[in-house]
């Protein structure tokens, strides 16, 4: 198991938050307010990821995957809660997805932003995913950044690698790598 961080605020019902990849609790929640706003109605425990913000980062494949799945579960267990509305955005919500595959009954409700869950990758997608995990490995992430990218013109090679640099900035990018290559599982 990895050493995760979380915090909580508030009273009521249990909200559990998820961020994306390469985000955190402070980045995803607390940047926009979502933190702020909730906590007069809600019980709201935030969880950085493993690999992410202050949770312990790991570099192998298997710590990552399911495991991310059974973080939300094993978080549950620590805090007692036998049922809890979970909020996840991205990453977080394949996450979100996959643990309610595993334990359905223990979700008050589901809300996934950004992401559903999958399972089925195509080949080019699983080439794609390699690709960009041996980037991050090397310590950059252009390939992500612009096969994510929605707006248009894309960036030029000079911008994507600024872009790159300030996305990784204090980031372990061989757990990030490490993530990639679990996404499948």
């Amino acid at each position: 198991n990895a050493r995760l961080a979380f915090g909580e605020a508030g009273e009521g019902e249990p909200v559990i938050m998820t961020h994306g990849y390469t985000s955190s609790t402070a980045t995803q929640w607390g940047k926009d307010g979502v933190l702020d706003s909730l906590p007069s109605q809600f019980r709201v425990i935030a969880l950085d990821n493993r690999g992410h913000g202050n949770s312990q980062s790991l570099h192998r494949r298997e710590d990552y995957g399911r495991e991310m799945a059974l973080d939300v579960l094993r978080l549950m267990d620590h805090l007692k809660l036998e049922r809890a509305h979970i909020l996840a955005y991205s990453l977080g919500a394949h996450i979100a997805a996959q643990t309610l595959t595993i334990a359905p009954e223990r979700m008050a409700s589901l809300t996934l932003g950004g992401g559903v869950g999958r399972w089925n990758f195509t080949a080019a997608e699983l080439q794609a995913i390699s690709d960009e995990a041996d980037e991050l490995a090397n310590g950059a992430m252009t390939k992500h950044i612009l096969r994510m990218w929605t707006g248009s013109p894309k960036p030029g090679p000079e911008e994507v690698i600024e872009i790159s640099r300030q996305r990784l900035a204090g980031k372990d990018a061989l757990s990030l790598s490490a993530i990639k290559r679990s996404m499948r599982s």
